[in-house]
């Protein structure tokens, strides 16, 4: 990967857009580059142009170049109170020792300035995914190391995951784990088992079933299947109660107006995990999600004092979330 010292993504999805994150700070770490990360937004810009004001203009002791990751920057120009001469003047004469990668998730930038500041910049822009990109992103995920594997195999995976990048790749790795030895992919229905024997697949399933009220999804199906593997009842009922309390907390830090990457850090939870949690803070009803944390916990209480047989119990619950009472 060649890094120039104007950069400017458009359009990245959260998935790839990790994905060059990972790869850039791969490369500092190897060429003692600092990497520094900035994200904007109306409520931080002030400190944030700032920090990089800062940056621009000083070297590093310890380290041969900066790398500054900047996202939302339009945000800076549209602001009329910022004086931002101090940026045009690096953009048009760039110091060797700095390199810049600005992330938009849209052409934001005003059309006057475009036409100042984009000569300078190497440009990526990446167009929404359709089934063609994902169909070929995976069928290269798979033959760049050696697998061979069959076309509908690939449109079954792509289906399954229902567009998702980061389960999607977890079900690209878990196929090239039990074929690794013959890496020859053919037989649909042993990739179809690897799918459905996921445990950790079914929860998430039934987990996503209730909280977004999915009709299409059997949940007592899906819950059959965890008992007949043995799967404590006890167990899924926690999975569900931690999954709506990650919801909750990450709803409360977006109403704090927090971004990704601050929720990232204060939860401790991962870039992918907080990406996805996000999504489903922002789908669900906080009046709901609370609802269903409290119905669960009281189940879970008396199914652990032994008023409530475990399995009963859980199924009289799901049968109340199909008929919506």
């Amino acid at each position: 990967m060649e890094i120039k010292n104007l950069n400017l993504l458009i359009n990245y999805q959260e998935f790839f857009l990790k994905e060059t994150k990972d790869k850039i700070k791969q490369i500092c770490k190897e060429k003692n580059y600092h990497f520094l990360f900035y994200s904007i937004d109306n409520n931080n810009y002030f400190q944030m142009i700032r920090k990089i004001s800062g940056e621009l203009y000083t070297s590093s002791f310890f380290y041969d170049k900066k790398v500054l990751f900047i996202e939302n920057l339009s945000i800076i120009f549209w602001k009329k109170k910022i004086n931002i001469d101090f940026l045009l003047d690096f953009f048009k004469n760039p110091q060797k020792n700095i390199i810049i990668y600005i992330h938009e998730e849209k052409n934001n930038f005003p059309t006057e300035l475009r036409k100042k500041i984009y000569p300078f910049f190497d440009i990526t822009k990446q167009n929404k995914f359709s089934f063609k990109h994902l169909f070929d992103y995976t069928k290269d995920s798979f033959e760049k190391d050696g697998f061979k594997i069959k076309n509908s195999i690939i449109t079954f995976l792509i289906k399954k995951t229902n567009n998702d990048l980061f389960l999607l790749k977890e079900e690209i790795q878990k196929n090239k784990i039990y074929n690794y030895e013959s890496k020859n992919i053919q037989d649909i229905s042993i990739t179809e088992k690897l799918f459905a024997s996921s445990q950790e697949q079914n929860i998430f399933l039934l987990i996503n079933a209730i909280i977004n009220n999915n009709k299409e999804t059997n949940n007592l199906e899906l819950f059959e299947k965890l008992i007949n593997k043995k799967e404590s009842p006890f167990f899924i009922i926690y999975q569900i109660l931690n999954k709506l309390e990650q919801i909750i907390n990450i709803k409360y830090l977006i109403n704090k107006k927090k971004t990704n990457n601050q929720i990232s850090e204060i939860l401790k939870y991962s870039p992918q995990k907080t990406f996805y949690l996000i999504n489903e803070a922002k789908l669900a009803s906080t009046e709901k999600i609370q609802n269903l944390f409290l119905i669960l916990f009281d189940l879970y209480h008396q199914m652990k004092k032994g008023t409530i047989n475990p399995i009963d119990g859980f199924k009289n619950f799901l049968i109340k979330q199909i008929i919506n009472i």
